[in-house]
């Protein structure tokens, strides 16, 4: 299943985007999906990260069925829908009326999870989907975004940027990558980042590449 496709064919108000908060339930409601969170440590930072638990319930008892676990990253205003991941599967039996999966979502900048269950039945009976969209837990770059660590952080990459046109010299790197997804939530919070003009300097750089200009135009962010 690709979330972002489910979402936009299934959401009842096509003017709403995705956010944290909002469930599409099956249209029969023929299966239920529970999601929780754990933040754990993650070397050689020792930032925390969620570790997320989700369980797909069958409401069909006894009928058997294919399940696939999805989840995929988004922007805090349903701007950006992040690509989907299979992140578990498993099957409804006769004995057996739920499927887990487990995964950790690693520090990206997008602070709000979706996740989708999709029951194939074996009984020929149609195909029942879910969505659920959760804020983050721990989720250290959206603090830094919105928290008092947004200056402190920025100091930092100010001085790494110095005269430079990027973090590292001359060349683009996935430092400069990271950097940029991180930096652009101070739009998103309004965040006066006057004070670093370098970094601003820096925003218009990045944006202006053409891979970078490809990939907002294809998640229509331009």
């Amino acid at each position: 299943m690709d979330i972002a496709r489910t979402w936009r064919s299934t959401r009842s108000d096509p003017t709403v985007a995705p956010h944290a908060g909002v469930h599409i339930p099956a249209a029969g409601e023929e299966i239920t999906i529970s999601i929780s969170q754990e933040c754990q440590i993650a070397l050689p930072a020792a930032n925390l990260v969620p570790e997320v638990s989700v369980t797909v319930t069958s409401n069909r008892p006894g009928v058997d069925a294919q399940v696939t676990i999805a989840a995929n990253l988004n922007s805090p205003d349903g701007s950006y829908q992040g690509p989907t991941k299979r992140v578990g599967q498993g099957q409804f039996t006769s004995t057996s009326s739920q499927v887990h999966a487990g995964f950790v979502a690693l520090p990206s900048g997008w602070p709000v999870l979706g996740v989708g269950a999709e029951a194939i039945w074996a009984d020929g009976a149609p195909h029942s989907v879910t969505l659920n969209y959760v804020q983050l837990a721990c989720d250290h770059l959206g603090m830094v975004a919105m928290g008092g660590a947004c200056s402190q952080h920025s100091d930092i990459l100010d001085r790494q940027l110095g005269n430079q046109p990027y973090l590292t010299g001359d060349r683009f790197t996935i430092a400069d990558a990271y950097a940029y997804a991180v930096l652009n939530w101070t739009k998103i919070h309004n965040i006066d980042m006057r004070r670093w003009p370098g970094l601003m300097a820096f925003l218009d750089r990045v944006a202006a590449l053409p891979a970078v200009r490809r990939a907002r135009a294809e998640e229509g962010l331009e």
